[in-house]
């Protein structure tokens, strides 16, 4: 009987991992494919928009872009700029302005899924490794380095917007919208020293402070399990080495930019205690706390005994400080007049008098009234910081030794901020004006005004794609099988 067992397994001998490569090899061809016909499909929907007195259509030329699925090749169709009454031409441009709708003239021949695909793993691991689980996932060679360039280039739009906030608040231009009025705004700031490499090693030292910053609105209650968690709501964050001057007016534009900052009642700040922290508001009026945390850690730094580092929190948890002042003095006596155990004492001493309208929470404070809080929402203490430097900072740009340039993660930090508390939009950083000359820049914002919504027209083509239904419909949502499906939904084909 076993050797039956193992004849008839030894004729069926199937290599598991071959055949789910031919399975994934077959579905990456069917979805090139498809996005090779919806491709060709908007270019003729372009076509069919567009005045032929000011684009010169020269015929279809091949070209490639790599996606999800590998690589793609498509035609499109080139265009000249003509002469027109209203817009002199001073020589003729040569454009595709499918490449400009798709965003290709900025991004390089890559689409915004893999664009968004790559900026989720570069923000998340090494690059290296990125690459490597970019690859398995495309079945196409990608390399460390042009997943850093990618993500280099778009750290570099994401400060760009950021700049572009700053500009219009020293120009004291609101972003436009409607502005949220909430009546407490928390702000926590802190700072972590990331490791440099390079140039910037020998320019600044082996480590530069970074600054960052974040705001919120209060707490909503989660669970996990059982047990009782609180998280913040409406979090949004910046981060850089600017001097204090200049990431004081970034944090402010991106409050703003949200916000109508100036009919916000109470701004609570929470810190380290730091100088520079204090003036992260300019001088917008906010009431300060102490970080519960850094304050702890200062104390037991500070003072070996157990038993004073008790008496001397209780007092200062009763608003007693100045009598924990005095607690302090004694313990220099206590400790013998050690001359290194003296200089921590008389800087907790310090440290303790620098903060004194801090050391007080917040909600204990006679002189803060606040009503209650919006439903859903919790006013809670402060006390958030390490928690936040953690997670958008010190996960991905101190682990395993990581060592950086400044501008390296001046972009990394940027990018980690935006999609750790507002998302990242990859789309929205645009293709520019397609390189069109600036006379042509209102017929370029017209045929690409809802780029991401377009709705092709019958053309009289008929594929077989277009009589099916949608494909893997009721089927589990695989990582590839949801990227086909937002890929056929961004191409306007209907099903």
């Amino acid at each position: 009987m076993l050797k039956k067992y193992n004849e008839i397994v030894k004729h069926f001998d199937i290599n598991i991992k071959s055949l789910e490569e031919s399975i994934k090899d077959y579905v990456f061809d069917i979805a090139r494919e498809m996005m090779c016909i919806a491709l060709e499909e908007i270019d003729a929907s372009i076509l069919s928009k567009i005045d032929p007195g000011v684009f010169d259509n020269r015929g279809l030329k091949k070209t490639s872009v790599r996606t999800l699925f590998g690589s793609v090749e498509f035609q499109r169709r080139r265009y000249e700029l003509e002469e027109a009454e209203d817009k002199p031409a001073e020589g003729k441009v040569s454009v595709f302005l499918l490449d400009a709708v798709l965003g290709l003239n900025e991004i390089g021949k890559i689409s915004i899924g893999l664009l968004e695909r790559i900026i989720n793993l570069t923000t998340e691991m090494s690059f290296e490794k990125a690459a490597k689980n970019l690859s398995k996932e495309t079945g196409e060679y990608i390399s460390g380095t042009t997943l850093w360039d990618v993500t280099q280039k778009y750290g570099r739009q994401e400060l760009l917007r950021q700049e572009k906030e700053t500009e219009k608040l020293k120009e004291k231009k609101e972003s436009a919208g409607e502005k949220k009025k909430p009546e407490v705004l928390f702000v926590e700031a802190d700072g972590i020293h990331i490791n440099l490499q390079g140039e910037d090693r020998k320019k600044h030292g082996k480590k530069k402070e970074m600054k960052v910053a974040v705001t919120y609105e209060g707490w909503k209650e989660r669970y996990r399990g059982k047990k009782e968690a609180y998280v913040t709501t409406e979090k949004k964050a910046v981060a850089g080495f600017e001097a204090i001057e200049e990431f004081a007016l970034k944090l402010e534009a991106k409050i703003r930019k949200h916000y109508a900052f100036d009919d916000i009642e109470t701004v609570i700040l929470g810190g380290d205690g730091g100088s520079w922290i204090k003036k992260v508001l300019g001088d917008r009026a906010y009431h300060f706390q102490l970080d519960k945390f850094h304050l702890a850690r200062k104390i037991t730094r500070s003072i070996s005994d157990k038993k004073s580092v008790k008496e001397i929190r209780v007092l200062i948890e009763e608003d007693k400080i100045d009598d924990a002042v005095k607690r302090i003095e004694q313990e220099k006596y206590d400790c013998g007049g050690e001359e290194k155990e003296v200089k921590k004492l008389q800087e907790l001493q310090s440290y303790l008098k620098e903060n004194k309208h801090g050391l007080v929470p917040w909600k204990e404070r006679k002189t803060i009234s606040v009503g209650d809080a919006p439903e859903g929402l919790d006013y809670r203490d402060l006390g958030t910081m390490e928690h936040n430097v953690c997670d958008l900072i010190r996960l991905r740009m101190k682990k395993n030794k990581t060592s950086w340039s400044v501008d390296g993660a001046s972009n990394m930090a940027a990018l980690r901020c935006m999609k750790m508390t507002e998302g990242l939009h990859i789309g929205t950083y645009g293709a520019g004006n397609a390189g069109l000359p600036e006379r042509y820049q209102d017929i370029f914002e017209v045929l690409i005004e809802n780029k991401f919504n377009m709705r092709l027209k019958n053309t009289g083509k008929t594929y077989d794609v277009q009589r099916g239904g949608m494909p893997f419909r009721g089927e589990a949502n695989t990582p590839y099988r949801k990227a086909v499906r937002d890929m056929i939904g961004r191409s306007g084909l209907k099903f």
